[in-house]
């Protein structure tokens, strides 16, 4: 819903890499130590009045900076203890009654490690792929009456960065929707159905689409040092221009290295359908398995 993106933007910005008194940006060295700093004084409070966390007051700050393994040292706690810390360290008023998952969730928010920015930027992908295809921060039906969870370039700017990162966010958003526009009319025009034996067919014919005859993968190559995806990923297609036009079919021929192709794959549906309904969810209906982009180079 456009709520969570909102909360999920919200989390964002109260993690964001700028000094809240001053309003200088900080660098990545000066994140982290911020955040030895704050898991210093957690400790230090365990240590002193809550002895039912002295593994957490003993522990490397790597293992306790995640929620998972910060739940599992809070689990001694009781209740009562728990909202105590939380006063503690400020994180909740005195005199107050909150819900042990929620005092866990704000004690955990304030404490995990955040990912750099730098990594999250590194980490994502220039071409889209079938979750954020079709993740769109705009609703089916819009009428201008809530605010969309997309980067405001008419807000002030909290850093250099920030305004860099908010021009790329837009940027990716306009050129996948792009993209999607172009992936829902080649299914559009070419709808898939199984045969008696499970076998997908397509009818009809596009332009700028082309069933394959076979697909395998041959090599998978390890990822470079400090990255976690490979480095590369090799594939052999083959398909049949026979029956295309010629001109058509020239465009196709002329495919040269590093040229840009989408694959997807779909399910086919057990009947011949029209073209899907606009006015439903456009991905239930298509059975859309996996997109993903890749360079082409003629063999």
């Amino acid at each position: 819903s456009v709520f969570n993106r909102l909360v999920e933007l919200l989390r964002f910005y109260m993690g964001f890499e700028i000094n809240n008194i001053t309003g200088a940006a900080l660098t990545e060295t000066e994140m982290e130590a911020l955040h030895y700093g704050a898991i210093k004084e957690l400790q230090r409070l365990a240590f002193t009045d809550f002895p039912e966390l002295e593994e957490l007051a003993m522990a490397s700050v790597s293992s306790i900076d995640s929620k998972e393994k910060l739940l599992v040292h809070l689990k001694p706690l009781s209740d009562e203890r728990l909202l105590e810390l939380a006063q503690r360290l400020y994180l909740v008023p005195a005199a107050t009654s909150v819900d042990r998952n929620l005092l866990c969730d704000v004690i955990t928010e304030k404490y995990v490690r955040r990912m750099s920015q730098i990594d999250a930027i590194n980490r994502t992908p220039l071409f889209p792929s079938e979750d954020t295809l079709f993740y769109s921060n705009i609703p089916d039906k819009y009428f201008g009456d809530i605010c969309l969870a997309l980067p405001k370039l008419n807000l002030q700017f909290l850093t250099l960065h920030d305004y860099l990162l908010r021009n790329l966010n837009l940027f990716m958003l306009e050129s996948f929707y792009e993209i999607r526009e172009d992936i829902i009319d080649v299914i559009k025009r070419m709808p898939a159905y199984t045969d008696g034996e499970g076998r997908t067919h397509f009818g009809g014919w596009a332009r700028m689409a082309v069933q394959m005859d076979t697909f395998s993968i041959v090599e998978v190559a390890k990822p470079n040092l400090g990255e976690f995806k490979p480095s590369k990923v090799r594939a052999d297609i083959s398909f049949d221009t026979s029956l295309l036009r010629a001109n058509i079919k020239t465009e196709w021929d002329n495919l040269r290295r590093h040229d840009v192709l989408f694959l997807v794959a779909i399910q086919g549906s057990p009947h011949r359908i029209g073209k899907p309904d606009p006015k439903h969810p456009f991905l239930p209906q298509v059975h859309l398995l996996f997109f993903i982009s890749l360079k082409g180079r003629r063999s």
